[in-house]
């Protein structure tokens, strides 16, 4: 049986056991990881805590509405047991309190009508070892690996978040039009969540001089690891950092069976990056059901 239960009546401990005992779920799903990126949210959960199916909200005008969280890619069940694995099951016990619903799964497994289009990700199979897979890097990703080396970058791996996150509001910050101080606050604490929770990995590139002129973030639950944010200066752009540090991440975890997901993007020069270094292109889909009042659904 399928329940919806609010977020003050889950069970966090038995939602983060039910997280823990599925090999392919994401970081994404564990409560810890929703309370830092939610406003709101409540679940769907299948027996006793068998399976799991998270309902992010949030509210305006009284309405209720469920949304794709920030810094996550898809909504999805969590179980160990594969009977659970259909999400049409859980999407079809969404109480009718929510109104509209805009979020992505991982499968096309809903009616057609519900689908709002395809989004894509990239992600790169770590299982052969680096020499191997370092075959599959574009003739740009070696020509970048070798400015590196020509300029003897060095990797660091002890960093602090607070070092990442100011890099990247200091970076990126001028181009990212949907970061606003709320969202710098949840990345920095998210990152903290995950180092606690030991799901996190800080990297960053030197030059010569000790300068740090790339870093980013990654997030690691089960057998994926998940590329979070990440920025480089204009030294590091042009001696390849950022291409220097995937590389030495891919070849520190490489001969295993993990899958490094590059959080991926549809935009073609970021698509084209992450493909640099043998990753494929993995489909996802936007769902989308509106059922609010006539004069609100054509605002809307």
């Amino acid at each position: 049986m399928i329940r919806y239960i609010e977020n003050k009546d889950i069970d966090k401990k038995k939602w983060d056991h039910c997280v823990t005992s599925d090999p392919d779920a994401a970081v994404f799903f564990y409560s810890w990881f929703l309370d830092t990126v939610c406003i709101h949210w409540d679940a769907l959960v299948a027996g006793d805590y068998e399976a799991v199916f998270p309902l992010p909200y949030k509210s305006k005008l009284g309405i209720r509405y469920i949304i794709q969280p920030f810094f996550t890619r898809t909504l999805d069940v969590c179980s160990p047991d594969k009977k659970w694995k259909d999400a049409l099951h859980f999407i079809e016990h969404i109480p009718d309190r929510f109104r509209l619903r805009e979020f992505c799964i991982e499968a096309a497994m809903v009616p057609p009508e519900m689908l709002n289009g395809e989004k894509k990700y990239q992600a790169l199979d770590l299982h052969a070892p680096f020499e191997g897979l370092k075959t599959d890097f574009s003739n740009n990703t070696n020509q970048n690996l070798k400015r590196a080396e020509k300029n003897k970058l060095k990797i660091k791996k002890e960093l602090s978040t607070d070092d990442i996150a100011n890099d990247f509001k200091k970076i990126k910050g001028a181009a990212l039009k949907k970061f606003g101080e709320e969202e710098y606050k949840v990345h920095k604490k998210l990152m903290d969540q995950c180092m606690q929770h030991r799901m996190g990995y800080t990297r960053a590139v030197e030059d010569q001089g000790g300068n740090r002129i790339a870093s980013a973030f990654f997030m690691h639950a089960h057998k994926r690891i998940i590329y979070l944010k990440g920025s480089t200066t204009e030294t590091g752009k042009r001696t390849g950092a950022m291409h220097f540090l995937m590389a030495s991440l891919i070849e520190e975890y490489s001969n295993r069976e993990l899958i490094f997901d590059f959080g991926g993007s549809s935009i073609p020069s970021l698509s084209r990056f992450f493909k640099g270094f043998g990753a494929a292109d993995h489909v996802y889909y936007a769902v989308k059901k509106n059922n609010l009042p006539l004069p609100l659904r054509w605002l809307k």
